[in-house]
Formats: structure tokens, sequence, C-alpha cells
């Protein structure tokens, strides 16, 4: 609003173009001059009835309204315009046309309301999916942590019958882990025999177990690393 009122036509220069309107013959030059008029300047409704008054057209005088009025600085006054068309023909016409205008204006801002509220729908559900599934997967890692928690129990309990079988032969079995490793999954490779398999854990599982990364759990020293894995039931 502001960029339409500084381009306001100066009262100078309005009554001159209406000085200059006066002097046209015929239609074409009167709406040629009102063309260039709108091209440089706004208007306030009561200044574009004086140009149409002065203009008195035989055909163009609706047209001519409908132009001036898009560069109104004050279009809830468009009634003003209506006081400088002559006939009461043309006076209907341009308030049809006006109440037109207002059934467009809201229809297009009820349907951009209905798409923001859609959009806003859509994004919530989305978000709302990403959650549920993070937290999934957050949970089954929890889950496999309790597992390995168990397994180790068990290894603790069972630690002085699996010293005595020294005669059974050794397995060595390679499982790799995801998220979604199954619970028996978890405990065949707590029970597994090869190095370092507690390496074999995902990242999330490995935290849960000891509470610290892979990275962390390698700067301990050795005889730390031997306590952990001793604990939790992979030595």
């Amino acid at each position: 609003m502001s960029g339409l009122v500084d381009d306001l036509i100066p009262e100078s220069e309005l009554q001159a173009s209406i000085g200059r309107l006066g002097n046209l013959g015929n239609d074409k030059d009167r709406l040629r001059t009102l063309r260039q008029l709108a091209t440089s300047f706004t208007f306030t409704c009561a200044q574009i009835a004086s140009l149409l008054s002065t203009c008195q057209f035989s055909t163009s005088a609706v047209s001519s309204a409908q132009l001036l009025y898009g560069r109104a600085v004050d279009k809830d006054d468009w009634e003003k315009v209506c006081d400088g068309l002559k006939w009461k023909e043309e006076k209907d016409e341009f308030t049809l046309w006006i109440g037109e205008q207002i059934r467009l204006s809201d229809t297009i801002e009820e349907e951009t309301t209905t798409r923001v509220v859609a959009g806003q729908v859509v994004k919530g559900t989305l978000d709302q999916r990403k959650l549920d599934m993070e937290a999934a997967k957050k949970q089954q890692a929890v889950d496999n942590a309790k597992v390995l928690q168990q397994v180790a129990q068990e290894t603790t309990l069972n630690e002085g019958v699996n010293t005595i079988s020294l005669s059974a032969p050794k397995v060595e079995t390679v499982v790799e882990l995801s998220a979604s490793t199954t619970n028996a999954q978890v405990m065949e490779a707590a029970k597994s025999s090869g190095k370092d398999r507690e390496m074999q854990l995902s990242d999330e599982e490995f935290q849960g177990v000891f509470g610290v990364s892979k990275e962390e759990f390698k700067e301990k020293a050795g005889w730390k690393q031997k306590e952990l894995k001793k604990k939790h039931g992979f030595f």
C-alpha cells in the first residue's frame, strides 16, 4: 500500500490531465491518455471520478473506470467511482464488476487458507511418523541391551561349568548385528567365543551394554577392557 500512495498523482498533474482529456474528441484518444496515466500514477477513488466525469465517454466509460480502479489506493471507497459515471446502466455494470472482484478475492483467500492448513496437517503427520520410527528404534536398542545383560548374568552364574568343559571344541561364530537384530541373535552373539566379539554389536547395542561408545572403549586400558567384558559376559 505504501508504494501505491507514494505514486499518487499530484494535484497539479491531475488538473493538467483533466484539461487535456477535455480537449480530446473521441473515446480512443481519451482511453489512451488514461492508460498512460495509470502506468505512471495511482489515484484515490474521488480523483478517478473527476477524470471519468471530464471524459464524457460514449462507450468506454466502464472499462476506463475498471482500468483506473485497478490503481486505486482506497479500494473500499469504490462507490465514489460511480459518481464519475454518467448513466445508471454504467453505474450498475461497474457495481456488478466490483461484486465479482470481491467474490474472487474471497475465494482466493479461502483457497490459500485451505492449502496452508492442509500443508500443516501433512507436515504434522510426517513429523509424527518420524518420531514414532525413532522411538521404535531406541526401544529396540533398549530391549537388545536388556537381553545382553541377562546373558552376562547367566554367563557369570555358569562360569564354573564352562571352565571345566576343557575338552569341548571351540567354535568361532561371527554374527553381524543391526538395530533390528532379534533377541535370539543377540544371545547367540554374546555366547560366541570369537575374539573381540563385543565389536560385533551395533553402535547403539554396544552403548546400551557397556555405557560407552566403541571408540571410548578402545581408549581404555587393557585391564579395564577385560574387566568390562568379563562383567558383561564377553570374556
